[in-house]
């Protein structure tokens, strides 16, 4: 039988290591094989994950006093979450990513591809934050029933983030994951300020490398 690699139970996770393991030495004994040389590292890349079985008023707690304050804000300013509406909310939600693409100083994907992957609901969570009527900040995440809720993007015009709406919206993905009862675990997918205090426990990668890796795959 097939080891499901995502599921959380401690003895499938033990196997998953496992079977990850073998694929990684022997994809390295091709890539040696093949005159790569194998050159190890640490990268300070980490991820920051949250047990949903300690319910959302665990989960709130453990939150820094400064992040519980400003969700609170963000509620007391009027500040409305709703998941999306595609038909309803989707010119919106482009309207304002177009604007974070301007800001970023990056491509925008278009329209059309936008909005077919939001249409596609069956492991995605799209939540919309609206002020007095307005479209202020998006946020979506993605899932895999059972097992892990993951903070996908988030997009918001960075002068309204005085009302908070980011922190809101984060918050309403997380108490979205408990109230499912089919996730163990919520990750933030990175750990930088921002999601550091929403509590939770870091995760640090390692990766491999092989030197020439980029040189012969350019030769293609």
């Amino acid at each position: 039988m097939r080891p499901n690699l995502l599921d959380p139970r401690p003895e499938c996770m033990e196997r998953a290591q496992s079977v990850q393991e073998t694929c990684l030495a022997t994809h390295e004994e091709a890539l040696r094989s093949a005159g790569f040389r194998l050159r190890k590292f640490d990268v300070p890349m980490c991820t920051i994950l949250l047990d949903l079985s300690k319910g959302k008023d665990w989960i709130f707690r453990q939150c820094s006093e400064t992040r519980r304050n400003l969700i609170r804000r963000a509620m007391k300013a009027g500040v409305d979450i709703t998941e999306m509406d595609v038909e309803r909310d989707f010119d919106g939600y482009y309207e304002l990513y177009r604007h974070w693409c301007g800001f970023k100083n990056i491509a925008c994907q278009p329209y059309d591809v936008q909005r077919s992957s939001f249409e596609a609901k069956r492991n995605r969570l799209v939540l919309v934050a609206r002020l007095n009527g307005r479209v202020v900040g998006v946020s979506s995440f993605r899932f895999r029933r059972p097992g892990v809720v993951e903070y996908a993007a988030n997009v918001s015009r960075r002068e309204e983030t005085r009302i908070r709406q980011n922190d809101l919206l984060l918050w309403g993905g997380i108490e979205w994951a408990v109230d499912q009862r089919d996730f163990s675990y919520f990750s933030m997918a990175g750990a930088h300020f921002f999601l550091q205090k929403f509590g939770g426990d870091s995760l640090v990668e390692t990766r491999r490398n092989f030197e020439g890796y980029q040189r012969q795959l350019a030769a293609f």
